[in-house]
């Protein structure tokens, strides 16, 4: 027997999936309350995460961080002194951006003087 009946779950055009790791109390809590309330576990961490994009990025704008990583990769890159070891570590921090999920652009931005 089915407690609710479930919603059709719209699905998020240009989505990504982001996998975490939950102490079980606030899962249990989690999902009592989604089921509680008729929603679903997903639509409450997407609210909860637009709140927390909202507030940082006024105080931290997408750019910052950008410049940031930039200064990490110079900084990395200096340590490598010869150019197949630059070339070797360009390539991985490229990788690695990619790997996380970052759009084209900012990886370009990114990586714009190594090229």
């Amino acid at each position: 027997m089915v407690l609710f009946k479930k919603k059709a779950q719209r699905r998020i055009k240009d989505a990504k999936i982001v996998g975490a790791q939950l102490p079980s109390i606030i899962h249990e809590y989690l999902a009592l309350y989604a089921l509680a309330n008729r929603t679903t576990k997903s639509r409450i961490i997407v609210m909860m995460l637009d709140e927390w994009k909202k507030r940082t990025s006024k105080n931290v704008p997408e750019q910052h961080l950008i410049d940031k990583v930039i200064k990490e990769v110079n900084s990395m890159f200096k340590k490598y002194k010869t150019i197949p070891a630059q070339r070797k570590y360009i390539a991985q921090v490229k990788e690695e951006l990619v790997r996380r999920g970052l759009a084209d652009n900012v990886i370009k931005e990114i990586l714009r003087n190594y090229d």
